[in-house]
């Protein structure tokens, strides 16, 4: 149906590279702390975060983000091979 997808990576800010080979990460990503979180909350007129509170719930979020991704992945995968099969 359509030809050859080609995918351009654009940078949107810093990156930096976990790993000597493969593709960066951006910095945004990973940068946002416990002193900008609550400077972000004082703003907006809600109670501060402790820095513990918010490590649990950034690796609560990650959780669901990493299921929600690999059932997408999957579902990705299970269609195109469908599509190539047809």
């Amino acid at each position: 149906m359509f030809g050859k997808i080609e995918v351009n990576p654009v940078a949107y800010g810093k990156q930096h590279h976990l790993k000597i080979r493969g593709m960066p990460c951006f910095d945004v990503n990973i940068k946002l702390g416990t002193v900008k979180v609550n400077n972000f909350l004082t703003t907006l007129n809600i109670t501060l975060i402790a820095n513990r509170n918010l490590k649990k719930m950034e690796a609560r979020a990650g959780e669901a983000i990493k299921k929600i991704s690999t059932a997408s992945s999957n579902k990705a995968a299970i269609d195109a091979y469908e599509e190539e099969m047809e």
